[in-house]
């Protein structure tokens, strides 16, 4: 189905072509993409009614697609899942639901989803607004879900506080989910791959935040290298060290070291969390 995960494969599949330099992977992420997308921009499998950001994500390798190839088909998909976010229910400050039925709730999972996308779209059509939207969820999920204490965010948020999972004053969930946190990171160096170095302000606030989150992360580091799945009780019975959390972890440091959005003194910890 156009998934998550459909995306997120073909990305992988579309770097490694590249790092590698054989072209046998893109093409295989292209005939993969080919095959859900029909001349008129329909995508098969996929339900606009749905409003599941999860489905946002594959709309970046249409990005990469267009802006590689240029077929209308293409551009007609975009429209396609553009429309969805024109029309995507929000809470009152403008975040995303993470699904039509999941109300209120914001999740660390959607702003990797959705975001990086919506700014791209931003970006194809000088549209600095869309762009701004995109940067505000980030904004958003840490006035929710960071805690102040650790500088860890909590996986969701619900504004209604109605779920049985949100804390009734600050309508958050109760624990830390590694890979949640490490959805939230990814997208941050993500975005920052699409919002052109030109645009100052709109890149300020992820920069900003990139280091502060990195620190967290370096001292939540297990001694191995590596990362618990609930990441604020370590020490807990059933808690165990989460390999595609640490992994997400390790590209986010990598990447955001690598850019120059944090000094060479994280290295050490990112070289700990690879090998």
């Amino acid at each position: 189905s156009w998934m998550y995960p459909t995306g997120l494969l073909m990305q992988a599949m579309d770097d490694l072509s590249t790092a590698v330099g054989d072209s046998r992977f893109a093409e295989f992420a292209k005939r993969t993409i080919d095959s859900y997308v029909a001349e008129d921009g329909t995508i098969r499998t996929y339900e606009a009614g749905q409003y599941n950001i999860d489905n946002i994500n594959s709309g970046k390798m249409l990005q990469r697609l267009l802006a590689r190839h240029g077929e209308p088909k293409y551009s007609r998909a975009i429209d396609t899942l553009a429309a969805q976010l024109a029309d995507h229910p929000r809470t009152s400050e403008g975040a995303f639901w993470h699904k039509q039925r999941y109300p209120h709730q914001l999740w660390l999972d959607g702003v990797y989803m959705g975001m990086p996308f919506l700014a791209g779209l931003g970006v194809m059509e000088a549209d600095d607004h869309k762009v701004e939207e995109a940067v505000r969820e980030f904004l958003i999920a840490r006035t929710h879900l960071r805690d102040s204490r650790t500088g860890l965010y909590y996986h969701a948020w619900d504004e209604a506080k109605k779920q049985t999972w949100a804390d009734s004053k600050t309508g958050r969930s109760r624990h830390v989910w590694a890979r949640g946190v490490g959805w939230y990171a990814m997208a941050l160096v993500d975005m920052l791959d699409v919002i052109p170095p030109s645009k100052t302000e709109l890149r300020a606030p992820l920069l900003a935040i990139v280091p502060e989150l990195a620190e967290s992360l370096i001292q939540a580091q297990d001694a191995t290298g590596v990362w618990f799945q609930i990441m604020d009780m370590p020490g807990e019975p059933g808690n165990y060290r989460e390999a595609s959390a640490s992994a997400m972890f390790t590209y986010f440091l990598a990447k955001a070291v690598s850019r120059g959005y944090l000094p060479e003194s994280f290295k050490s910890a990112t070289l700990k969390a690879y090998t």
